[in-house]
C-alpha cells in the first residue's frame, strides 16, 4: 500500500520501501551491478556499508574502490 501511494504522490512508475538503509543499499547495488563492475565510493562510509562493499560484493565478482573526499579530479582520473 505504501509503495502504491508513493507512486501516486510522486507521479512515479514504481516505488520501493525498505525496513532499513542497509536493505535499500544492498538491494539497489545488487540490482544494478554485474560481475566485473567496480563501485567507486567515497570514504569513510558507515561500517555496515563498508563491509558490504568490500566483502559481500567481492563474492559476486564486484570490486569496491574507495576514495578520500579530498581527492582531486586528476587523482580520480588516474585510478586504474
Amino acid at each position: 500500500m505504501l509503495e502504491h501511494r508513493l507512486t501516486l504522490w510522486d507521479g512515479a512508475e514504481e516505488a520501493a520501501s525498505f525496513a532499513s538503509g542497509m536493505a535499500a543499499i544492498s538491494t539497489t547495488l545488487l540490482a544494478l551491478l554485474q560481475p566485473g563492475d567496480v563501485v567507486l565510493h567515497s570514504e569513510p562510509v558507515y561500517g555496515g556499508s563498508d563491509f558490504f562493499l568490500k566483502n559481500v560484493l567481492r563474492k559476486f565478482g564486484i570490486e569496491a574502490q574507495g576514495f578520500l573526499p579530498t581527492a582531486t579530479p586528476e587523482e580520480l582520473a588516474a585510478w586504474p
